[in-house]
């Protein structure tokens, strides 16, 4: 799991990384659930222009952003740390 979320990493952080290259900005839609927490903690280290990428969700359940089952907060938690702190976050749930 250690290897496959560094990789994994890895890949999105370039892919981001050339988008805002050549667009100057980008937004990454991730899921939600337990599975992508390890890919995220990798991710929010990458060294990236986090201020330029906005951060969504493709799925939420309908509860508050402080729920324990919330996506949200499983995002704020394990990506929107470290440098991707930097990075602005557009939520479903209303």
């Amino acid at each position: 799991p250690e290897a496959l979320a560094e990789d994994l990493s890895s890949t999105v952080a370039e892919k981001l990384a050339a988008a805002v290259r050549e667009r100057g900005d980008a937004t990454i839609a991730v899921s939600g659930g337990r599975t992508p927490a390890l890919f995220f903690d990798h991710l929010s280290r990458r060294d990236i222009p986090w201020d330029k990428v906005t951060v969504t969700l493709v799925d939420e359940r309908f509860v508050p952003a402080d729920s324990p089952r919330s996506n949200a907060r499983l995002v704020a938690q394990h990506l929107l740390q470290n440098k991707a702190a930097r990075a602005a976050f557009v939520g479903l749930y209303h």
